[in-house]
Order: structure tokens, then C-alpha cells, then sequence
């Protein structure tokens, strides 16, 4: 009663339980140990893993009387600060066809389709491969909005490849910020893409689906605790494919404008006539 050991104490399925007390909304968590038994002695010492970012008290409750007799359970001092083990990174965005519902030529930009820009998905997950929800309370979500990132072409033809370019300066939308769901979104807008035409056309012209890739280097997918995306051994860049819904298909052409001949006293008819490669 007055705070000495019992040696000779002894004890089974005693439960253990973990409250959060920071962040403040913050959920408890899952203990690896639901329970322990106290061996002989005054001590005994418990292995456990939490699956939640946060700090948190630890309580240990006997469940059952000890002779007769009801043992008060026991609370921690705080443990913790936890950080997630690793980030998981998740991205989605499609372009839209310039012209019409079919196609967009090269040299002109084409934009994202409504609703599909480039968004890029963050979470925090434990070493169970959970998202730990409470990352994303207060100011426990530690990673920096990431840039842009960097656009690529991957038609998997060279002359193509090195002549994707972009236009505008993206502005970036935050979404899912504070909702306790382990993820935020990082949505980007106000950019172009385009393929530049190449001085002469050659076979690599012809019409062909234009295949984006956007990448992002690990380093801007790491807090500032070292939690990045990666397998949680490692940190990894990141890059996905946009999709083909609605995509663009991209083709060489011009509008050529011929001569025509007459007296500077008549109006004369030009002959217009577009063309493609």
C-alpha cells in the first residue's frame, strides 16, 4: 500500500490497453500484447508494439480478483512520440484531347482532363501495413507539400520522348487535410503538356497516344522523422502512368495557305487546305 515491491506476486492474463494523449483527438490504437502474465516477482517485462503515430499512456488491468481479493490496474507515463514506419504513395491524372473528343495536335497544349489532374496520395502505414490514422491529426502529419514533380513521356519511341514540354506554373490543392484518415491529397493545376514538333517528320509522327509519366524523388517524400515512402527498410522514388480515360491521341498536321493570282482591283480566293501527317 505504500509503494514497496511484492516478490512473491503472481498473475495471469492481466490486460493491457494504450490511450492517446496527443493529439488530442487521437485514437488509441492497437497494442501487439493484449495481455501478459506477471511472473513470479515484483517485476516483469513486456514486449508490445503499438499501431497507431502518437503519444500514448499504457495500462495495465487484472481482469480477474487476486484470491478474493480486486488488484487496481496500473497506467504508464507517456510513451511515445511514434511516427509511422513508412509513407505509401498513390497517384491518378489523365489528359484530355484539344481538338474536339479525339485528338490533339503537336505543339498544342493539351490539359488535364476535368477532374483528373495530377494527384498525388499519401499515407502513413504501420509495420503491419495499416494506415496509422492518426498522422493525419494536428501536427502530427509532418510531410511538407511536395513539388510538382517531374513529367516524362514514355511512348517507348526516343524521338517522341525527348520532345515532351510543359506550360504554366502548377498551383497545388491540399485535400483531406485533418480528417483522420492516415492520407492527404496534393492535387496540381494550371499546367500544360505538349510534344514539340520535331523540324522534320519521320515515321515516329504518325498519329500515336501520348503516355505520361509523372515521378517524384524520395526526398520529397520524406518528413522530417525519416518516415518515406518506400518498404519501410528503404526509401524509394515514386512515379505512375497517367491513364487513357480519357488520354489524347497526338498527330503532326498544319494548315497550308496557297496563292492565287489577279488583279489588285479584285478580291482573290486562297486556296486553304489542311493537312496531316
Amino acid at each position: 500500500a505504500n509503494n514497496l515491491v511484492t516478490p512473491t506476486f503472481q498473475m495471469g492474463a492481466i490486460t493491457l490497453t494504450s490511450a492517446a494523449a496527443a493529439p488530442s483527438d487521437g485514437v488509441g490504437g492497437n497494442l501487439s500484447s493484449a495481455d501478459y502474465d506477471h511472473l513470479l516477482g515484483n517485476q516483469t517485462t513486456v514486449a508490445t508494439a503499438i499501431s497507431e503515430v502518437g503519444v500514448f499512456r499504457l495500462s495495465a488491468t487484472p481482469v480477474a480478483s487476486y484470491f478474493g481479493e480486486t488488484v487496481s490496474g496500473g497506467t504508464s507515463g507517456l510513451v511515445g512520440r511514434f511516427i509511422p514506419a513508412y509513407l505509401g504513395a498513390t497517384g491518378s491524372a489523365s489528359l484530355t484531347p484539344s481538338c474536339g473528343s479525339a485528338f490533339s495536335y503537336q505543339g498544342q497544349p493539351m490539359n488535364f482532363a476535368s477532374g483528373r489532374e495530377p494527384t498525388l496520395t499519401i499515407t502513413g502505414y504501420n509495420r503491419g501495413g495499416n494506415a496509422t490514422t492518426n498522422y493525419d491529426r494536428g501536427n502530427f502529419w509532418r510531410l511538407s507539400t511536395p513539388a510538382v514533380g517531374s513529367y516524362s513521356s514514355v511512348t517507348g519511341t526516343s524521338d517522341l520522348d525527348v520532345r515532351l514540354a510543359s506550360q504554366g506554373t502548377a498551383s497545388v490543392v491540399v485535400e483531406g487535410a485533418g480528417d483522420g484518415d492516415g492520407t492527404r491529397g496534393y492535387r496540381w493545376s494550371d499546367e500544360q503538356l505538349l510534344y514539340n514538333p520535331a523540324l522534320l517528320p519521320g515515321g515516329a509522327d504518325y498519329p500515336f497516344i501520348a503516355r505520361i509519366q509523372q515521378s517524384f524523388a524520395a526526398a520529397a517524400l520524406t518528413d522530417p522523422d525519416g518516415a518515406c515512402h518506400g518498404n519501410g527498410v528503404t526509401c524509394q522514388d515514386y512515379a505512375y502512368d497517367f491513364t487513357d480515360d480519357p488520354g489524347s491521341e497526338v498527330r503532326l498536321g498544319r494548315l497550308r495557305i496557297g496563292n492565287a493570282h489577279g488583279s489588285e482591283l479584285q478580291s482573290l480566293s486562297l486556296p486553304v487546305i489542311l493537312e496531316s501527317w
